[in-house]
């Protein structure tokens, strides 16, 4: 789940950022929930889309279709592990085929909610990871902290970002974000510290 409202955060991880998955889709999806053991919980989902192009999500103006899904399993009380895979045509990239793999995990124990997720290309040059730490305290408050890293082999891209941040939910719908950023980016040497704010609302 990485859409604004739901993400604690107002910067997306890097991987998130730079799409190895496709941001969002259009297509058609079926998923539900089996218990194949007393206490276990697997929770599965799978689509067919449009794919990756250049109006992805506003019209379908070529014949590729992607299919993608993702298995979750619940093993232990609060404990999350899931993998999810995508195969289609890059119509960014002369329709050429791509495969993408990625690994989730989330413990969360209340006040404590420990999160990460790998993605990876095709051949993995392209991939990227992010672990994610956050405590909540009286009721409406979050400490978020993140380390991400993304890294592509084709651009010779290479970069890390630490991010530290604060949560406040006075309602459930409505969130105000707040965020300091420490990022580095190679071969160039960047360094482009932020400080972000936001306020993010669904309905």
């Amino acid at each position: 789940d990485h859409a604004a409202p739901l993400i604690l955060t107002t910067k997306h991880p890097l991987p998130v950022k730079k799409m190895i998955f496709p941001k969002s889709q259009t297509g058609l999806q079926a998923f539900g929930i089996i218990f194949p053991f007393e206490g276990q919980e697997l929770n599965y989902a799978f689509y067919v889309s449009n794919g990756r192009g250049a109006n992805e999500n506003e019209e379908d103006d070529n014949s590729n279709k992607a299919i993608g899904g993702r298995l979750s399993v619940l093993p232990l009380s609060g404990l999350e592990v899931g993998f999810s895979a995508f195969h289609g045509k890059d119509g960014n990239n002369n329709n050429n085929d791509e495969t993408i793999i990625g690994f989730d995990l989330m413990y969360r124990r209340d006040p404590l909610e420990i999160r990460g997720e790998y993605s990876a290309g095709e051949d993995f040059d392209e991939s990227g990871y992010f672990i994610q730490g956050a405590y909540s305290f009286l009721k409406k408050w979050t400490l978020v902290g993140r380390y991400c890293f993304y890294d592509n082999d084709n651009t010779n891209v290479e970069q890390d970002r630490w991010t530290l941040g604060l949560n406040y939910k006075p309602i459930r719908a409505i969130a105000f974000k707040g965020e300091y950023q420490i990022n580095h980016e190679d071969p160039v040497g960047i360094n482009n510290n932020l400080t972000v704010f936001s306020v993010t609302a669904r309905y």
